[in-house]
């Protein structure tokens, strides 16, 4: 019998090698810290039963059987100004599997959609993300095609949240077309959310415009103080 897989170890090595990077040993020992000598018997564990592979140069990476043993979830939103519900909703997603993949809308789809510009740009709201305890991976989405990040990461599960558009049959057809058969889940109303972004916004503009907000004075300098 196949011993417990070291599913933290995966999940790692799935993240990494979607960057591009195929650790070594002592990278990996780095990253995750563990001790190499430790760290080494867990990837042998790995590479012993087919999950991960290494190369002539000892860089690790998961195999297709790997990333099988692995439950990808991905959401997406634009995640301009975050606030509670954005948090309970990655929360609650990261429920469904072990790793939680988070697409960011782009800085044009927000125009598009929201007719205005996002308050944090598309490489700030993609770090502040990426920092969120539940997400595991932040990526931009993409600019023509919407579905290209889902066939990119091949999620098992698709969390829609509350106040998405998306039509759920609709994303389903569409990716089946593409070999594609994840969950689609959607997730109810969070009642102690604020709304949106676009509310949170809207309120700012009317405590500034009642009075409830001073004015920013810009300082120039303490030789203007």
């Amino acid at each position: 019998m196949r011993p417990p897989l070291p599913h933290p170890l995966l999940k790692a090595l799935w993240v990494l090698n979607r960057a591009a990077w195929r650790p070594d040993g002592g990278e990996l020992s780095r990253v995750l810290g563990i001790p190499e000598a430790s760290l080494d018997a867990l990837v042998d564990n790995l590479v012993n039963n087919g999950l991960a592979e290494r190369d002539p140069e000892q860089r690790v990476h998961l195999t297709k059987a790997g990333r099988k043993e692995l439950t990808i979830v991905l959401t997406a939103g634009t995640f301009d100004i975050l606030h509670g519900g954005h948090v309970f909703t990655l929360e609650r997603a990261k429920d469904y599997g072990d790793v939680l993949a988070v697409v960011i809308a782009r800085d044009a789809n927000v125009r598009k959609i929201k007719g205005r510009d996002p308050i944090l740009d598309e490489q700030e709201r993609v770090t502040l993300v990426s920092a969120l305890k539940p997400v595991d991976l932040a990526v931009l989405g993409d600019i023509d095609d919407p579905l290209h990040p889902l066939l990119d990461i091949e999620p098992d599960v698709v969390v829609l949240g509350f106040n998405q558009p998306k039509d759920e049959e609709e994303l389903r057809r569409a990716l089946k077309e593409h070999g594609l058969s994840p969950k689609i889940v959607r997730f109810s109303e969070y009642r102690d959310d604020p709304g949106s972004s676009s509310a949170i916004l809207r309120e700012v503009i009317r405590r500034y415009l009642e009075g409830e907000l001073a004015p920013v004075i810009e300082d120039d300098g303490p030789e203007n103080a």
